[in-house]
């Protein structure tokens, strides 16, 4: 075999092997994104139910706008407002006519 062809064959071998590593990063990538994702919604709907059980939101009454303001909210935020409620005693909902938290 020649120098010319022995170079071009590693060559070729060197190509084929980044295309392999970069898919597989770009794979573990979208992995890892999808992974993300799946915890946001998660997160949102475990929200979601913490407010509904706690009496601040309704489900009917929400709009797309308020769904996504309480996906917005982190875990954190969601239980200084249940804490809030309790102790200020509030009884009305966050959002709809006349909630000043929406």
């Amino acid at each position: 075999m020649t120098p010319a062809k022995k170079a071009a064959k590693k060559l070729s071998k060197k190509v084929s092997v980044k295309t392999v590593s970069k898919t597989a990063t770009g794979a573990a990538a979208q992995r890892e994104k999808a992974a993300k994702a799946k915890a946001k919604v998660k997160a949102t709907a475990k929200s979601t139910a913490t407010l509904l059980k706690a009496g601040l939101i309704d489900h009917e009454m929400m709009t797309d706008d308020h769904r996504k303001r309480v996906a917005k909210l982190k875990p954190e935020e969601v239980k200084a407002l249940v804490t809030a409620k309790k102790k200020l005693g509030f009884t009305g909902k966050l959002h709809g006519a006349g909630a000043d938290f929406f």
